[in-house]
């Protein structure tokens, strides 16, 4: 028979079970970044000192070639303009045009229907003509 005691343990027991499955994604990147934490720290610990005090050494003029480079490419960088052919405009007939599901057309355009003598079905409307630009 539980005791209060064991009682009050399986209950604790429970409760956190049930935060891990709760907080289960949290727990997983926070291991993980621990874990790359730890290991780069260990990786940085087996390097030699001699060899960390030329990498500080080199991180100076390894940026001071970066910014040279990067300079003399933003001198250089060549300035072409790309012509595009002439600009074509097309002429697009008025026509009937399907409405989604649960619309209806406008007043307005039911109206320049009749008074064209198109007949439309009651999902559609009538899309007056129009000019486009065409590349």
């Amino acid at each position: 028979m539980p005791t209060p005691t064991n009682l009050k343990q399986t209950n604790e027991k429970n409760n956190l079970f049930e935060e891990i499955k709760h907080h289960k994604k949290e727990i997983i990147i926070t291991s993980v970044l621990l874990g790359t934490a730890i290991a780069g720290f260990l990786i940085y610990k087996k390097i030699p000192s001699k060899d960390i005090a030329k990498i500080k050494e080199n991180i100076p003029r390894t940026l001071s070639k970066y910014k040279e480079i990067t300079s003399s490419e933003a001198k250089s960088a060549p300035t072409n303009i790309i012509e595009f052919p002439s600009v074509k405009t097309s002429h697009v007939p008025g026509h009937p045009r399907n409405l989604p599901l649960g619309q209806k057309p406008s007043e307005k355009q039911l109206e320049i229907a009749r008074n064209l003598g198109v007949t439309l079905a009651e999902n559609q409307t009538y899309v007056t003509d129009y000019s486009r630009t065409v590349a």
